[in-house]
């Protein structure tokens, strides 16, 4: 037996699972069946089995292991190793039973002896709890799984994956970090690939494009020093998502490069997610119309759709939601290609397809990525039925699709994917367009109708009018739409175009007006401010504060803080005439001043207003908190601001969530302190840097290479050596962008 069990462990070395099944059916008709040596032929037998994908042998074999229960069967079997239940699970989970699959890993888990062992029974019940949707249990394994073993870079990889999955992108790059700590790039080439991979997406997810492009130029270096970073089985997934995040980053022909590989060197059966964005970036990155549909068609059909035979009312009730998801994408690519192709019938067909099965989804999947592609589905059917003549049957869709519109809000918001850039910049496009067009001929028809004599005439004059309002308060939800997502972009120039095509639509009530005119200042230039004090001015009554805080802003934009100041003076002066003036307008005038009066020197006179300001502002949203502390440390490094106001703006940020546990913060305060001509306040404040430097000791982090010597520099008297080393890793004292909407 001995000598069976030596040549199966060198087969295993070698890979040779055909030859470990060969020697062990050789030598099992010399046991008897059930006794331990049987079983111990069944249990390898299984594991080479499993090797070779031949799973369901592999369940026969185990199954016919464990029910003899050596246990308590009365003879002298020696009782199951937890091994068994641990190889059956993962036969299970590879069937994809992971019900069954997890009873198995859990009755191991209660048998395993070492933490080794319970380690990885933790990791892959955490897998499958993923995978069954029971997060809070799935979290709670992985987290055993790393506390029983701290130096496997696997369990973090796993972690990091799940937060991902579950929106979680700050925990999940700190886990691919650790993971990147415990590996040698020349030993584990493969995992470093995967870490990079992920992390460029988190960095994207988080709206860190540089970083983001960063980590995939790293990952090909990688790829060029160590091949077999390229070649891995498991190279499935970070390459998938290396072409998610190489679209949105502007570079379609290297996300292509990695789809192509992936659909040659994986079988068609599971190429389904690699098909649905290769489409998407045939479509909208690269504008192949005709090889983007041949894509759509495979997805199609691997996701077992017929076109145009459709059932739309099962797909909307389908339990199956990722499938689902991914007809709804498949649908949106092949209208907009349809349609560019000057196949419109057959677009219309699908745009209607798909805008009934996103109004009717189930709430699990009333996601922003969805809402966004209803909009879309809605601009290209419209366009679709305008060159096919069908023009009431495009009102309708235009009507249909402003009640729906969710695109603006969640531009504005960040909720949408950053792999929806592209996609959304190419179909407002589109829309804008269409509306246009749309716009030109409502104003034709009413040239066409001026006899006020003639009751239908005025019927049919009135109800131009409604269509005119309709489109043109249409085409300004597009414009705002498609200049937002050029600023998310880098294109302010592009975005500054649209809000300035917004302000001329005529009608514009009011409050659209001025929310304009904020959009504009926000990534407003000098050479452009003057134009944008003209159109404000014209919109804004003469007794209006408004009118000094834009007067204001734009002078801040030409450098001309002197005049700035005074223009918030008069805007405050203005203001307190009025009898309903609130506590929060007030104070954003007194902020506004004393940052003008900042910038241009004042510094004694700032000081005064910003304590006014401090009085009455009641704001507790972090980057306010955070810039009262700021401010705050400033003023009394100049001498300026009592300890006591600045110890209040300290104590109110390092409450808040968001704050508490800030670097920047800290270290700010604990020189603020050591600086004090208070002794209460400077022993404090030395203890706090003692407490800090201890931290930061030893110290691999970059970022907190300069905390420590920022640290020690203030320890040593320095302060404004320390302040200093602080501006290199943190943004300087800066001031949110003052509106006039309010």
């Amino acid at each position: 037996m001995g000598d069976v069990v030596t040549l199966v462990s060198q087969l295993k070395a070698l890979d040779r699972y055909e030859d470990v099944i060969k020697a062990i059916e050789e030598v099992m008709p010399s046991f008897k069946q059930g006794s331990d040596e049987d079983r111990t032929l069944r249990s390898l037998k299984a594991d080479a089995l499993n090797h070779l994908n031949r799973v369901d042998e592999s369940l026969a074999e185990l199954d016919a292991v464990l029910k003899q229960d050596g246990s308590t069967s009365g003879n002298n079997k020696t009782p199951f190793s937890p091994g068994l239940y641990f190889a059956r699970g993962h036969a299970h989970m590879m069937k994809g039973e992971n019900d069954i699959a997890l009873k198995d890993f859990e009755e191991a888990l209660s048998k395993f002896p070492t933490l080794d062992q319970r380690a990885t029974a933790h990791f892959h019940i955490g897998c499958i709890m993923a995978k069954l949707g029971r997060a809070a249990e799935a979290l709670t394994h992985f987290n055993s799984s790393i506390d029983h073993d701290k130096r496997d870079p696997q369990k973090y990889m796993a972690r990091a994956r799940f937060h991902i999955n579950n929106g979680q992108f700050p925990h999940a790059m700190q886990d691919l970090n650790s993971a990147e700590r415990l590996l040698d790039p020349a030993m584990d080439s493969s995992l470093l690939g995967d870490v990079l991979s992920f992390r460029s997406f988190i960095h994207l997810q988080m709206g860190d494009p540089s970083n983001a492009t960063k980590d995939i130029d790293a990952y090909h270096k990688l790829v060029e020093e160590h091949t077999e970073a390229r070649t891995q089985q498991s190279e499935t997934e970070p390459a998938f998502l290396r072409a998610s995040v190489l679209f949105p980053l502007g570079k379609p022909e290297q996300a292509l490069n990695e789809l192509n590989w992936l659909i040659d060197t994986f079988p068609r059966e599971i190429s389904l997610h690699f098909r649905v964005l290769r489409s998407e970036v045939l479509a909208y990155g690269l504008r192949r119309h005709a090889d983007s549909l041949l894509d759509c068609d495979v997805a199609l059909s691997l996701l077992r759709v017929d076109m145009p035979q459709i059932n739309v009312d099962a797909l909307a009730t389908d339990t199956d939601h990722q499938r689902v998801q991914d007809v709804a994408r498949v649908l949106g690519t092949r209208a907009f290609c349809l349609n560019v192709l000057g196949r419109h019938a057959e677009c219309v067909a699908d745009s209607k397809v798909l805008i009934d099965t996103l109004l009717h989804l189930p709430s699990v999947l009333q996601s922003p990525r969805f809402f966004i592609l209803r909009d879309f589905a809605y601009a290209t059917i419209t366009k679709a039925l305008d060159m096919m003549g069908s023009v009431q049957e495009s009102v309708l869709y235009n009507r249909e699709m402003i009640e729906q519109s969710y695109v603006r809000d969640l531009v504005r918001w960040g909720l949408m994917d950053h792999d929806m850039f592209a996609e959304a910049l190419s179909r407002l496009d589109e829309a804008a367009t269409s509306l246009s067009s749309q716009h030109k001929d409502v104003i034709n028809n009413k040239s066409n109708n001026k006899n006020p004599t003639s009751t239908s005439t005025s019927t049919s004059s009135n109800s131009n009018a409604n269509e005119e309002e309709f489109v043109l308060s249409l085409l300004y939800e597009v414009l705002i739409s498609r200049s937002l997502v050029h600023q998310a972009r880098g294109h302010p120039d592009l975005a500054m175009k649209d809000l300035v095509e917004a302000s001329r639509i005529p009608g514009l009530p009011l409050p659209l007006r001025l929310a304009n005119l904020d959009a504009q200042l926000r990534i407003a230039t000098p050479a452009n401010a003057q134009d944008i004090l003209q159109a404000g001015m014209g919109v804004l009554e003469k007794d209006d504060h408004r009118r000094s805080v834009l007067q204001a802003t734009v002078h801040a934009l030409e450098g001309k803080y002197n005049e700035a100041a005074d223009e918030a003076r008069s805007a405050l002066e203005t203001a307190d005439k009025k009898e309903d003036i609130n506590d929060a307008i007030r104070s954003d005038l007194l902020l506004m001043r004393a940052w003008y009066l900042l910038k241009c020197d004042q510094i004694s006179e700032s000081a005064k207003i910003f304590s006014e300001f401090l009085v009455i502002d009641g704001r507790d949203h972090p980057d306010m908190l955070r810039l009262k502390a700021k401010w705050a440390a400033y003023l009394h490094s100049k001498g300026l601001l009592d300890i006591v106001k600045v110890e209040h703006c300290f104590i109110m940020s390092l409450d808040s969530p968001a704050l508490r546990q800030d670097p920047e913060l800290f270290v700010l305060w604990a020189i603020t302190c050591a600086s004090s001509s208070v002794q209460k306040y400077k022993l404090n404040g030395g203890r706090l840097l003692e407490v800090l430097e201890q931290n930061w000791r030893e110290t691999e982090d970059d970022q907190h290479k300069v905390l420590h010597r920022a640290v020690t520099e203030a320890q040593a008297g320095n302060f404004d050596r320390s302040r200093e080393l602080l501006a290199t890793i943190y943004s300087p004292l800066e001031v949110p962008t003052f509106t006039i909407s309010n």
